[in-house]
């Protein structure tokens, strides 16, 4: 232990000694944790863990299948094969509910303003595990004609239209008609897409329901011990029989039964965000290239400390440590930088989102966070490849690569060129023989000068990909 406080204390001189190079070393690292910190809350919160709703395993998504299907849309359920599915389908669910979206326009205390809402089955609350804050849910007899002017309003739009003063038992007035509350959502509730506010989901009876218009969601949650498989083999039972009695709608249309937490996310924003999140590590990796490559300049630099320790009896392990140490400090000290700026950069994120665009998550917040985050990591890419570019392959002498950074060894003549105070050290010690080593071999040198033709060619591209997109991307 006296060792490592040792250890420490002799990093944190070290650090406090080279200012400026401690600096960069630190908000190097820093921007590229905290580009990879940003992406991946984004990545997380939208594709990975987007809902947290009870016993979640159960839930999935029922939609039809045809010949035109485009695999987007599952929003393409008929009243009537709805009703069939909910009569026919045996034990497998538990609910299975009908969901249709709403542009609803509310009027609130000051003004009316336009809210995304949905209507919905009547056990949609019960059905997610979710219990309003106030009031209740929708019960079964209101999803009959006439009984269904009741509305649940989201926790948000409740505080904003409303002032969060009681409202259940009370009629609001929605796309001009009476509706009386009865419930309010619970905190951060928006489901599906942003959703606000919700009324109960009337369907006509089996008789007169429509089979050949394909507007509605289904929600289902399978009953205990069942699993999709269960649930897609009695629905394909089903449609084959729907097939059968209705042959002018229903010929060639199946039924698939999907995970809950892709069906109801974005369909393309897991593609554009994990593109993003290789984009933001690929920041990171030229961030801890070029963190190497400082490390190696000041290699020599340190040479001269380095040989007298070992000259005054510490061990190769001893100053191993004493670099490893060193190392961490560096790094712990940029996770900790990149902690504020992970904050500040999603508070930028959140608060940058126009309100009508914000609140339809997760489907529509790439369209925001595409353009606030993209700038910001083109930016800083193109500065990083630029910094790189220069140092590793454009200097004139070492186009088209540095090959120090793979071989550790440097011809005399550049060395005497490059650091002129080592090499005066050194020769006025007259130890300039005892550090001379044999060149590698021609063909070592040949594979390094082919990656590094590999290296910026693939550079190139990206940085007049950065140009073109910041460019045109927007237009």
């Amino acid at each position: 232990m006296a060792q490592l406080s040792e250890d420490l204390r002799f990093a944190v001189r070290g650090l406090i000694k080279r200012p400026a190079a401690s600096l960069l070393l630190v908000l190097t690292l820093a921007l590229g944790l905290a580009a990879n910190a940003v992406i991946f809350n984004v990545l997380d919160a939208l594709i990975l863990r987007p809902f947290d709703f009870p016993g979640q395993e159960r839930l999935v998504r029922v939609h039809e299948t045809s010949r035109d299907f485009d695999g987007i849309d599952l929003s393409n359920v008929a009243p009537a094969n709805l009703l069939d599915w909910q009569a026919q389908a045996g034990g497998v669910f538990s609910d299975m509910i009908g969901l249709q979206w709403w542009d609803a326009s509310l009027r609130g205390r000051e003004a009316a303003e336009r809210v995304q809402g949905y209507k919905v089955g009547p056990g949609f609350f019960d059905a997610l595990g979710v219990a309003p804050v106030e009031g209740r849910g929708f019960l079964a007899e209101e999803a009959r004609p006439g009984q269904d002017r009741k509305v649940v309003l989201g926790y948000a739009l409740w505080q904003r239209a409303f002032g969060g003063e009681p409202v259940v038992g009370k009629t609001v007035r929605i796309d001009t008609e009476p509706l009386v509350v009865v419930g309010v959502a619970p905190p951060g509730f928006q489901f599906p897409e942003g959703a606000e506010v919700w009324a109960p989901l009337v369907l006509p009876d089996a008789a007169t329901a429509a089979r050949d218009r394909h507007y509605l969601s289904v929600l289902g949650r399978l009953a205990a011990g069942r699993t999709r498989g269960d649930a897609r083999a009695a629905l394909a039972v089903v449609a084959a029989r729907l097939a059968s009695d209705h042959p002018r709608t229903n010929t060639a249309r199946g039924v698939a039964v999907a995970e809950f937490r892709t069906a109801f996310g974005d369909p393309v924003l897991p593609q554009i965000l994990v593109i993003w999140q290789a984009a933001a590590m690929l920041v990171l990796l030229i961030a801890c290239v070029n963190v190497a490559n400082l490390l190696l300049a000041q290699s020599a630099e340190r040479g001269r400390e380095l040989a007298l320790r070992l000259a005054l009896g510490a061990g190769p392990g001893r100053v191993a440590r004493q670099l490893l140490t060193e190392g961490a400090l560096v790094a712990l000290v940029a996770a900790g930088l990149a902690m504020p700026l992970v904050a500040l950069a999603a508070r930028v994120l959140r608060d940058s989102m126009p309100a009508e665009i914000a609140r339809f998550l997760p489907g529509w917040l790439i369209n925001v966070a595409t353009i606030i985050h993209s700038d910001e990591a083109l930016l800083a890419t193109g500065f990083i490849f630029t910094v790189h570019f220069f140092n590793t392959h454009l200097r004139p002498e070492k186009f088209p690569m540095d090959t120090v950074v793979f071989t550790g060894r440097m011809p005399l003549a550049e060395w005497k060129r490059d650091k002129p105070a080592e090499y005066d050290a050194l020769a006025a010690a007259g130890r300039i023989e005892e550090n001379l080593v044999e060149p590698y071999q021609p063909v070592v040198i040949r594979t390094i000068r082919a990656f590094a033709w590999t290296a910026l060619a693939v550079g190139s591209f990206m940085v007049l990909w950065i140009i073109y997109a910041m460019v045109f991307a927007y237009r």
